[in-house]
C-alpha cells in the first residue's frame, strides 16, 4: 500500500540515510503532514556531494596556437547518457591578452583531437572516469552560440562563474565549447564539473 505523501525519489533518502548513518529502511519515506523536523543542509558543500549522488571531476589541459586559428577544449555529454552535468568553475588564462569565449550546442560530434579523462575525479568515493566526453583542436570554428565571451590581458585571467548561481547545466545531448577567441594563441583552460543520473522527473 502507498503512503500518504509517499517520497519516490530514492536519491534524497540515500542522502539522509548516509548523511545521519541512519540503519534498516528508509529513513524519510513520506513528507510529514503536520508536524516535521528542519534539517538546514549546505547544498554546495563538495564534501556532501557524493551523498546526493553527485560526483566531481576536473580537467586543466592547454591546447596549442596554430596561425590564423582558434583553439578550443569541447566537453560533451553524450545522447542518452542519462546524465546531468554541472560546470562548477571555468579558468581560461594566458602569457598573451586573450578573448576567452564560451559556447554552448547541441551536438553529437567531438574535436580533432581527443582529450582523456580517466582518473579526473575529485572524489576517490566516486568513478575514476566521468561520463562527459573531452576534445580539443587548434582550429577549432565557433559553434552554436555565445552566451559569454570576455578579454584579460597578458598574464591575466577571466574566471567563470561569480557565484554558485551562475553554474552552466549539460544534458544529455549537449556540449559546451571553451574557445580562444584571439587567433594563433594558446589556450590554457581549467574547468570542474559535476555529474549525476537523472531522476524520472527530471527526463524530457
Amino acid at each position: 500500500m502507498a503512503l500518504y505523501n509517499e517520497i519516490q525519489i530514492g536519491r534524497i533518502n540515500r542522502y539522509l540515510q548516509k548523511y545521519f548513518g541512519i540503519k534498516g529502511g528508509p529513513p524519510s519515506p513520506q513528507i510529514a503532514a503536520d508536524v516535521q523536523p528542519s534539517v538546514t543542509v549546505d547544498l554546495f558543500d563538495p564534501s556532501v556531494y557524493y551523498l546526493l549522488s553527485w560526483e566531481t571531476f576536473a580537467v586543466s589541459i592547454q591546447v596549442a596556437a596554430n596561425p590564423a586559428t582558434n583553439s578550443a577544449l569541447r566537453l560533451r555529454n553524450p545522447i542518452g547518457s542519462n546524465v546531468i552535468a554541472v560546470i562548477e568553475s571555468i579558468n581560461m588564462f594566458g602569457a598573451l591578452a586573450g578573448n576567452p569565449q564560451i559556447q554552448f550546442d547541441t551536438t553529437n560530434t567531438d574535436l580533432g583531437t581527443p582529450v582523456s579523462l580517466t582518473g579526473t575525479r575529485l572524489d576517490l568515493r566516486c568513478r575514476p572516469s566521468p561520463t562527459l566526453i573531452g576534445s580539443s583542436a587548434v582550429n577549432a570554428a565557433s559553434t552554436g552560440f555565445t552566451p559569454m565571451s570576455s578579454n584579460f590581458p597578458a598574464n591575466g585571467n577571466f574566471f567563470f562563474p561569480p557565484d554558485d548561481a551562475q553554474m552552466l547545466m549539460m544534458l544529455p545531448g549537449s556540449a559546451w565549447q571553451f574557445r580562444e577567441g584571439t587567433v594563433n594563441q594558446v589556450l590554457n583552460c581549467s574547468i570542474i564539473w559535476r555529474e549525476r543520473f537523472l531522476e524520472e522527473g527530471e527526463r524530457a
